[in-house]
């Protein structure tokens, strides 16, 4: 069947809705330059070979290779971009932030697994530079750590609920996606400020009905539950993208309706302009393809459950019954939302201009769309990114922009064991 993807690893969903990287302005001879390219049907990447060359990747990378719940999570290395070039990457395995010269040459690492102040307790995401000198980090359970930038623990804040992506903004403030876990569960977002730890929410979305979206299956006598995502229809998919404009404002992409609304540190509404996207559609074809594909899950759920030595007879036919009764909200077109989202990504380049990606039916290694518009809302011109030696993806925690250039964790091809690298490239 045909599946939707977006341009980007499937271990890195997750990640996309938790991390952000701050960009930053250059002069406006660069601007001109970056505009006539986005103007191109393609853009090439062109490493700059003569960055990170005393890097040896096999012992940088050791864990590269770790898998955890299914996720190859020892790919997962985020950046921050900071203004004199140098380049901070997150370790989730390794509990650890390293720390990279202009050149791209390892310099130094801080953190480590644990409890104590500058310690992480569980696997964390950084997510930008604090007014250029305080490296923001935070976890799934509300622990945000502010470091400067030679590694020296500054400051912790405690969020009362799980956040989900972050941006650091001008005037020391903080825009954080978060989601109220609870009966009314609900996605927000809010400003919070780093001196006096206050928060503003700015914008709520109800989320009452989590579960419409899934099979669920809550085992009987044994207080656990099972779910399966309907294709489509997650709400990772559609909740607002945070980055940090120019001027050091919050944009929010709204990927269900396609508006870009900027707002002031201090939570007020600048403007808001719509992308000029056609949001791809679901058929009636691959509704069917999903209900056959759900059916055969249902298949398989009930050998695993019969097999399963810790249920009774009944509470195996209640569970497989569970699930059986609910497979036809599959077959029914108002459990989809009307259309896929409007894009599926959203970063700054280094002259503040915002760049949208799209969201598509076809995976194609290294081809994608990039819809471009200035802060203003008005087009520059819609093009694809290339490598012909990197896998890329394109996700602003792992795509960054500086100074013209872009800096990525990516994937060499036919690179031997060891394939992960840090590299920067430049754009023709």
């Amino acid at each position: 069947m045909k599946r939707y993807f977006v341009k980007m690893k499937v271990e890195h969903i997750v990640i996309m809705m938790l991390t952000t990287v701050i960009c930053l302005s250059i002069p406006n001879v660069k601007s001109q330059s970056l505009n006539n390219l986005y103007k191109k049907s393609q853009i090439q990447l062109e490493e700059s070979t003569d960055y990170a060359t005393n890097n040896d990747w096999q012992k940088l990378f050791p864990d590269a290779d770790k898998v955890e719940y299914g996720k190859k999570t020892g790919l997962t290395k985020e950046i921050v971009v900071a203004p004199d070039g140098s380049v901070f990457m997150c370790h989730k395995t390794l509990y650890e932030i390293w720390k990279f010269d202009k050149n791209g040459n390892f310099i130094k690492k801080f953190g480590s697994k644990g409890s104590k102040p500058g310690q992480f307790p569980f696997h964390f995401s950084i997510f930008g530079l604090l007014d250029g000198k305080y490296l923001c980090t935070f976890d799934n359970q509300g622990r945000m750590m502010f470091f400067d930038t030679e590694g020296r623990f500054i400051k912790k804040l405690k969020l009362d609920y799980m956040p989900l992506d972050m941006v650091a903004l001008k005037n020391s403030k903080i825009a954080i996606l978060g989601f109220l876990v609870g009966k009314n569960g609900k996605h927000i977002v809010s400003i919070k400020d780093f001196n006096t730890g206050k928060e503003k929410i700015i914008w709520t979305k109800s989320e009452e009905n989590i579960f419409k979206s899934a099979v669920v299956v809550t085992l009987p006598n044994h207080g656990g539950m099972m779910s399966w995502s309907i294709p489509f229809c997650h709400s990772s998919f559609t909740t607002p993208k945070l980055a940090m404009s120019k001027t050091g404002n919050l944009l929010l992409g709204m990927p269900d309706d396609g508006n870009i609304i900027e707002y002031t540190p201090e939570g007020n509404k600048v403007k808001t302009f719509t992308l000029k996207i056609e949001p791809l559609t679901i058929t009636e074809a691959e509704i069917n393809e999903n209900y056959a594909l759900f059916v055969k899950k249902s298949d398989e759920f009930a050998a695993r459950i019969n097999k399963d030595d810790k249920f009774s007879p009944s509470e195996k036919q209640e569970s497989i019954q569970q699930f059986k009764s609910q497979l036809n909200k599959i077959k029914d077109r108002n459990t989809y939302p009307k259309h896929l989202p409007y894009f599926s990504s959203l970063i700054i380049d280094s002259d503040g201009n915002i760049l949208v990606f799209e969201f598509t039916k076809g995976e194609e290694t290294n081809k994608f769309k990039a819809y471009t518009y200035d802060n203003a809302g008005n087009e520059i011109g819609t093009s694809s990114f290339v490598s012909d030696n990197y896998e890329l993806s394109f996700i602003p925690s792992t795509f960054a922009f500086s100074n013209g250039n872009i800096y990525t964790v990516s994937i060499r091809k036919n690179a031997g064991k060891m394939p992960l690298r840090l590299v920067k490239f430049r754009l023709t």
